[in-house]
């Protein structure tokens, strides 16, 4: 997905799916078991994030890790943009119960 994502709603759609279990972007939205899917499970996350330099107001980098419910969002290798390079925001996510139309509305609410 492209563009600059708001890192503290991307943390609060982490958390949420990590700790929760849920992929609920808002609190009216239903959780996963109220519909019958399964509960979800994330056993790793990664990814690469473009997230504004509250400074600078310029784009940085932002590299996430997780593991089960521990995460941590650090400064990525280059700290910004390269000449050219677009922001293409990636997350993967390992687990059981991970369904891409539930969790993709959410993550899209995360980019400004």
């Amino acid at each position: 997905m492209e563009g600059v994502v708001d890192q503290k709603k991307f943390e609060q759609w982490l958390e949420d799916v990590l700790w929760e279990g849920t992929a609920c972007a808002d609190d009216d939205d239903e959780t996963e078991t109220e519909t019958g899917n399964p509960k979800l499970e994330v056993l790793r996350a990664k990814g690469i994030l473009y997230v504004t330099d509250n400074k600078s107001g310029t784009p940085q980098k932002r590299i996430v890790q997780a593991v089960r419910e521990v995460y941590e969002i650090t400064p990525g290798p280059s700290g910004g943009l390269e000449n050219g390079e677009r922001m293409m925001n990636k997350v993967v996510l390992i687990g059981r119960g991970l369904r891409e139309e539930n969790l993709l509305p959410g993550l899209k609410k995360v980019v400004v």
